[in-house]
């Protein structure tokens, strides 16, 4: 019917979060993780992420024909077994190859308009402007898409977009001129709220995965904690500077991954017209033009006000589905929608 064809087709215009199937290939014993099985209603990052998706499906092509799924939808009484930490090594191989190839290119790219300034005035900004790579870079993807192999793809959508809540509240304990509001934190929760009824789009089933949730919300935190960072330096030197730094930074923190995992490029793959126009789209659009704008946003509105425009996320990737897939809504996910819009307008409010 019309709700199961929107849950169906309306994740694969999102985020890839899903639950993927670990496959072992009997001739290599090569673990990769199959993106395209257990698809659920999820928010995300919209048809960025989609390309992500693309990009990792034609990095990990199978080796041969004959798999074996040995470890589908682990749950057991809610709770999935932590055996699922054996995903850990091939999920961080291939989303550190892909943030290393992303922010490389990015931070290459970004020369072209940045001052040719090396440094910040003093070691501690450099080092602020090091914390914020590793925040809002390695640290951030690394947990969010690690967490993504090991628990349900819902909850990783619902609990990222707990990023502004925790954005406020570091925000009032760190910075004494921030106030919150009534308004603000009303409007916050019902904004989350909202988030929950496009996620789960009346599908809620309670499955929790200790670790993967715990990294979903240490992937949220990080990312707030990134905004403090920008915050921080964004009075002190010019957007495109920082954020440079902060491409440089990114790339710098995840290399000690590949001391455990080495970075093997395969550029038979990574030169495939498809493969590496996903690439430069990643890296020219989903990173360095957005993490520039979102940098600017940061300067222009404040950490907290910036923040709260998070949660219309999901309503943004809803409304694309239905132009561009032409999906069906329902009920539930036009009244998340209002709960959203108003909510966000609440804590807006001055």
């Amino acid at each position: 019917d019309g709700h199961n064809n929107f849950n169906g087709r309306f994740a694969d215009l999102m985020h890839f979060n899903r639950n993927p199937a670990p496959i072992i290939d009997d001739g290599d014993a090569v673990i990769f993780s199959d993106f395209n099985k257990d698809m659920v209603t999820v928010t995300g990052q919209g048809l960025i992420d989609r390309v992500i998706d693309d990009f990792i499906n034609q990095m990990m092509e199978p080796t041969g024909t004959d798999t074996a799924d040995i470890h589908a939808w682990p749950f057991a009484n809610g709770f999935e077994a932590l055996q699922d930490l054996d995903l850990l090594c091939p999920i961080f191989t291939v989303d550190g190859n892909l943030l290393f190839y992303r922010f490389l290119i990015a931070y290459l790219g970004i020369w072209v308009i940045s001052p040719k300034r090396l440094f910040a005035g003093n070691w501690k900004d450099e080092l602020w402007l090091m914390a914020g790579g590793f925040f809002g870079g390695s640290l951030y993807f690394f947990t969010e898409n690690t967490a993504l192999g090991i628990t349900q793809a819902s909850n990783v959508a619902f609990i990222i977009c707990t990023a502004p809540l925790l954005t406020t509240i570091l925000s009032l304990l760190f910075y004494k001129s921030e106030k919150a509001t009534k308004g603000l934190i009303y409007g916050s929760i019902l904004a989350l709220i909202g988030v929950g009824l496009v996620v789960f789009n009346g599908s809620f089933v309670l499955k929790l995965s200790p670790v993967g949730d715990l990294l979903t919300l240490l992937a949220a935190l990080s990312w707030a904690f990134y905004s403090l960072v920008i915050k921080k330096m964004t009075g002190r030197y010019p957007t495109v500077f920082i954020t440079r730094k902060i491409f440089f930074y990114g790339v710098l923190t995840i290399l000690p991954a590949f001391l455990l995992h080495p970075l093997q490029p395969d550029f038979d793959v990574l030169l495939k017209p498809v493969v590496l126009s996903n690439l430069l789209f990643l890296a020219v659009l989903a990173s360095l033009v957005c993490y520039v704008l979102w940098n600017v946003v940061l300067k222009q509105l404040g950490t907290v006000r910036a923040s709260n425009y998070i949660y219309l996320n999901p309503l943004v990737t809803m409304v694309a589905s239905v132009i561009i897939l032409h999906e069906q809504i329902t009920w539930i996910t036009l009244l998340g929608a209002g709960c959203i819009i108003f909510g966000v307008y609440q804590a807006e409010k001055k």
